[in-house]
């Protein structure tokens, strides 16, 4: 059964989710939520609409930047929400608009965890790499570690 994180402080989106027998972890403290991600390894996380704007985007970038880029995240906001989409977007963060129907909740839902279960590899990192090893030229392996050394640097310029 996949595992939902839910941010928020009260229980309008847990009492959806679990009206359709999601498995939801709730937790209504942006850092109690980070601390349990390494232990609890969840399929999603959503953030409610009562999540500071501020405070959402700095709680994804959390995410993104100590956790994983393929955790699948899920901003709820209201409608006159001024959070700025392109800025979620580049987090890598979906998002749904209230109003909405619980019908329509649950598609989101389901369309993150089915997108999540594309993205779990079969092998563990070390198994991934052993198998390609043998067709991976001298030239590829140098272009390889080009392109993770300027993705590192990318990464240390934005924490910088």
């Amino acid at each position: 059964m996949y595992k939902i994180f839910l941010l928020e402080k009260s229980p309008f989106l847990s009492n959806y989710l679990n009206e359709d027998n999601f498995s939801v972890l709730t937790f209504s403290n942006i850092d109690n939520a980070l601390e349990s991600i390494k232990e609890q390894n969840p399929h999603l996380i959503i953030a409610g609409a009562d999540i500071e704007e501020s405070e959402l985007l700095n709680f994804f970038k959390n995410i993104r930047e100590k956790h994983s880029l393929l955790l699948s995240v899920l901003a709820v906001l209201n409608f006159y929400s001024s959070i700025n989409l392109e800025q979620l977007k580049n987090l890598g963060a979906d998002f749904i608009i209230k109003p909405f129907t619980k019908e329509e909740l649950k598609q989101k839902v389901e369309f993150l965890l089915g997108k999540k279960e594309q993205t779990i590899s079969p092998y563990e990192d070390n198994e991934f790499i052993e198998k390609f090893r043998p067709f991976i030229s001298k030239e590829v392996k140098i272009e390889i570690q080009n392109i993770f050394k300027q993705i590192l640097e990318v990464m240390q310029q934005r924490n910088a």
